[in-house]
């Protein structure tokens, strides 16, 4: 395989966590400057279809001892434009909450547990598929050690508006994975991972299932914003500004939901000097934007839908004198599965210490 191939194939499974922590840039760049906060959010006409336009506000309530279980499903096609291997990337993840705390004064400390995993990945000519659900195994032995975050559990503590205050569970999560693998792989994979499983990047991976609310009643049409930042491998910090918009009430399997609007953007970076497998190069992300649809429960403000969300993000790599354009298009869905959901065996919990 060649190098450019190499650097690919490791993109393929790192580029698709937008939402988690990468490793620093060697020379830090400063971001672009954010996107115009001017410009309105625009609501697709299908958008309000069924939607009862009445003012809502939206309060997270948890019980202690509640269980919920989060399915997570992502596509990634990343486009290569004829420099290398085009790549596909499916992904699963489930994942059974609990609520172990939940003080009278709002707030709440809710456990994680991964309870299924799964990868179907074609890089050119190759596929391979690891699926913790019926056992099935890739024969790539790195690929395969994902399938260890089966049984492992982070625990995140929660402000009362929704805003995500502090996360354990992260190293103890990575350890796991490390152990699965081949002795000789762990040090390379280390470095890899230390960056998108440490504790301060789930905490941002996190945030996306527990939305934080303006703490007023909104009518229809109206919103609030959230400035923050993302992550990206190899690349580091992008600003993102997320416009959230209520467009009303709807009905959901016979549960009353909010429906919301989430636009996402980016003004992405300037090429940043970095470190790709190894190898000193330059790494840049054009500016980006994604619209999804969000439902949340009235009864406690609990997120029952998030998507589907498609991004399309190009990247832009330069290594070893070869320059590479990647256009990566992620879709992406996470939702609350129903109680009569069939459970997955999993492994017995590891919970933080």
């Amino acid at each position: 395989m060649s190098r450019v191939a190499a650097l690919l194939l490791s993109l393929a499974l790192v580029a698709p966590a937008l939402a988690q922590d990468g490793p620093p840039p060697v020379v830090p760049a400063p971001d672009a400057p954010k996107p115009d906060a001017a410009q309105p959010v625009v609501v697709p006409a299908d958008a309000w279809e069924g939607v009862e336009k009445v003012p809502v506000e939206l309060v997270h309530r948890w019980t202690v001892g509640a269980k919920l279980r989060y399915q997570t499903r992502q596509a990634v096609n990343v486009d290569t434009a004829g420099m290398g291997p085009n790549q596909r990337l499916d992904q699963t993840f489930g994942v059974a909450r609990e609520v172990l705390e939940a003080p009278e004064g709002g707030g709440a400390k809710v456990r994680d547990t991964y309870d299924a995993i799964a990868y179907s990945m074609e890089v050119g000519a190759q596929s391979m598929t690891l699926d913790t659900r019926d056992g099935t195994l890739s024969g790539n032995p790195v690929l395969d050690a994902m399938g260890a975050m089966v049984g492992g559990a982070i625990d995140t503590r929660v402000a009362k508006d929704g805003k995500v205050e502090a996360m354990e569970g992260g190293p103890a999560l990575m350890e796991r994975i490390l152990a699965a693998m081949p002795e000789d792989a762990r040090a390379a994979m280390r470095e890899n991972l230390a960056g998108s499983l440490s504790d301060a990047a789930l905490t941002r991976q996190l945030q996306e299932s527990h939305i934080v609310f303006p703490g007023k009643s909104l009518a229809s049409g109206e919103g609030w914003r959230r400035e923050t930042t993302i992550g990206v491998p190899n690349v580091g910090d992008l600003n993102l500004v997320q416009d959230y918009v209520l467009l009303g009430v709807v009905d959901r399997k016979g549960v009353k939901c909010a429906k919301l609007l989430v636009r996402a953007r980016s003004s992405g970076c300037e090429a940043r000097e970095t470190v790709l497998n190894g190898m000193p190069g330059t790494i840049g992300v054009d500016p980006f934007e994604a619209t999804s649809p969000v439902l949340v429960r009235l009864e406690d403000g609990l997120a029952v839908e998030i998507g589907p969300q498609t991004l399309a993000m190009t990247i832009k790599i330069a290594v070893q004198g070869q320059e590479v354009t990647l256009t990566n298009t992620s879709t992406v869905r996470c939702e609350l599965l129903p109680d009569e959901a069939p459970k997955t065996e999993a492994p017995k919990t590891d919970a933080p210490r």
